[in-house]
């Protein structure tokens, strides 16, 4: 198996994204691997995005802003990036077009009962990926670098 040589780390600005950082700091450091920071702008369905759609370029442009914002300390990041369109889909595609990638990303911590009702992006990556994946497991107790799941 050959060892992934960069890191996509989806970025939803939330705090549960902030705590993982330092796991993914540390993973890139540790495989020498370049981070692609990746935020998706998804509008959820086309009527929503015809709404949307005269605002889209400007919500994609201070989105842009934030991540360029988005606090990495400890490491350089190689890329920072927004993409428009469904979140797991453009995830998987994304890490698709990278050389040996790892998609790093954390959970919101829903229930099964919640995650089966409303959906989650973090299965449809876990079940859509050809890549590895790794997650940061649910827990209030613990900091989000100190369990992981790797599939």
């Amino acid at each position: 198996m050959t060892m992934p040589q960069s890191i996509l780390f989806p970025v939803d600005f939330s705090d549960r994204c902030i705590a993982v950082w330092p796991a993914v700091a540390a993973m890139a450091r540790q495989l020498k691997a370049s981070v692609t920071l990746l935020h998706v702008v998804d509008v959820g369905n086309s009527h929503a995005e015809a709404i949307l759609a005269s605002h889209l370029g400007l919500i994609c442009e201070r989105n842009q802003e934030q991540l360029e914002q988005f606090p990495t300390p400890g490491l350089e990041v190689a890329e920072r990036e927004v993409v428009q369109g469904a979140a797991a889909k453009c995830i998987v595609e994304r890490a698709g077009e990278m050389d040996a990638p790892m998609i790093m990303l954390p959970t919101r911590g829903h229930t099964r009962f919640r995650q089966l009702l409303l959906g989650s992006v973090t299965a449809s990556v876990l079940h859509d990926a050809p890549v590895p994946v790794w997650t940061e497991a649910h827990s209030e107790n613990e900091s989000a670098h100190t369990r992981g799941v790797c599939r």
